[in-house]
Formats: C-alpha cells, sequence, structure tokens
C-alpha cells in the first residue's frame, strides 16, 4: 500500500501536465482583412453621364492649376474604375480622362495634340470627392482633337489605345 502513494502521486502530476500542455496551444489568428487587395471594376454609370462628366472636368481643372506650363482642355472619358466601398469611406474612382493641348506655332495655326489623364478620386461616406492624384499618362492619340460641336460624334468613339508588340513579325519563327 505505501508503494501505491506514489504510483497514484506520479500519475496524478502527469495527468495534471497534460492538461496544462494542451491548454497552453495558441489560438488560430483570425484572418484580417487589411491585407486583401482591392480589385479595380468598371463603372456602372455611363461615362458620358453628369457625374463623370463633372469629375473629369474637375481633374483637368486641378491638373492645369498644378501645372501652369501646359494647358489641356476637356474632350471626354474614356475609361472609368472603381475600388473599395463608400460604407467603410476607402471607395475610390479612377478615370481616363482624353484631353488636348493646344500648341500655337509661330504662323498662328494652332495643333491639337490628344492625351490622356489619370484622375484618381476618394469618395467620403458623406457622398464628397476628393482629388488624390492626377497625372499624364505617356501615351499620345492620333486622330481628331478638335473640341468643335461638329465633331462632337466623332469624339465619343475614341478609345484609349492598346499596347502592341515591338517585336517583328519577321523574325519570328524563321529558320535558315
Amino acid at each position: 500500500m505505501k508503494y501505491l502513494i506514489p504510483l497514484y502521486f506520479i500519475l496524478f502530476i502527469s495527468i495534471i501536465t497534460i492538461i496544462n500542455v494542451n491548454s497552453a496551444k495558441k489560438a488560430p489568428k483570425k484572418p484580417t482583412t487589411s491585407n486583401v487587395k482591392s480589385y479595380w471594376t468598371p463603372l456602372k454609370v455611363p461615362l458620358n453621364g453628369s457625374m463623370v462628366t463633372i469629375l473629369g472636368k474637375k481633374g483637368v481643372i486641378y491638373y492645369n492649376k498644378e501645372h501652369n506650363n501646359s494647358k489641356f482642355k476637356y474632350i471626354n472619358v474614356t475609361e472609368g474604375e472603381t475600388c473599395g466601398q463608400k460604407v467603410r469611406g476607402n471607395k475610390k474612382i479612377r478615370l481616363t480622362i482624353l484631353v488636348a493641348q493646344t500648341l500655337k506655332k509661330k504662323n498662328n495655326k494652332s495643333n491639337a495634340s490628344c492625351n490622356h489623364l489619370r484622375a484618381v478620386f476618394n469618395v467620403t461616406k458623406e457622398g464628397r470627392k476628393d482629388i488624390i492624384l492626377v497625372k499624364l499618362l505617356k501615351t499620345t492619340v492620333t486622330g481628331i482633337c478638335d473640341i468643335n460641336d461638329k465633331d462632337k460624334e466623332l469624339q465619343k468613339t475614341t478609345k484609349k489605345p492598346t499596347k502592341k508588340s515591338t517585336k517583328s513579325k519577321s523574325s519570328k519563327g524563321k529558320k535558315n
């Protein structure tokens, strides 16, 4: 009997140790939403609507204030994307704006060159739209850049140019 008491004591200590080791495991971490990358999705409103047009004009005005050496005129919005949620206060609207820059030459004839501006707006919970970023993209558009009333139909069909491969087709897959 005197030998059983130390055995019970050792058995009791080992059971307590096993319980403590199992309860000391770390709880699994909850996944956070801060690391989730949000993607740009196309705007659901029409690009020639009043809200998008006003935002595009605000972007051009803001760019002209920041850059005094070049003045651009608003033509239209060619692309619009949104990201985030308005409820959380982190909704962003990204617009690609087609603008015309008039260059005066010595013989008083003006040539217009088209460019694209990228404007990013932050939409607050109250609905206020603040400009975050406006930059000039490094693409030039060929075609009609006049902003006269007679050319409005042609301007509606103007699209953002796509990038093409610079490799020549003659060097692909030819063996001598």
